[in-house]
């Protein structure tokens, strides 16, 4: 997982963003995974690593 996040953190816009999760929020699939994050003043800030079974609408906040 670190290596990842060290990708996200290298190539921010790496991952679609979902605005329909709240403005800025970006995905990124990483095996049985997806990690949510945003970028702030050129920082990876995740939001949630989620099971992709796992509804994203119930865990972010919009």
């Amino acid at each position: 997982m670190q290596h990842v996040l060290a990708l996200l953190d290298r190539n921010t816009g790496i991952g679609p963003a979902n605005e329909f999760l709240g403005r800025g929020i970006r995905s990124f699939a990483f095996k049985s995974h997806r990690i949510y994050y945003e970028i702030d003043n050129g920082d990876v800030i995740v939001a949630r690593i989620l099971h992709k079974a796992q509804d994203v609408a119930d865990k972010l906040d919009p």
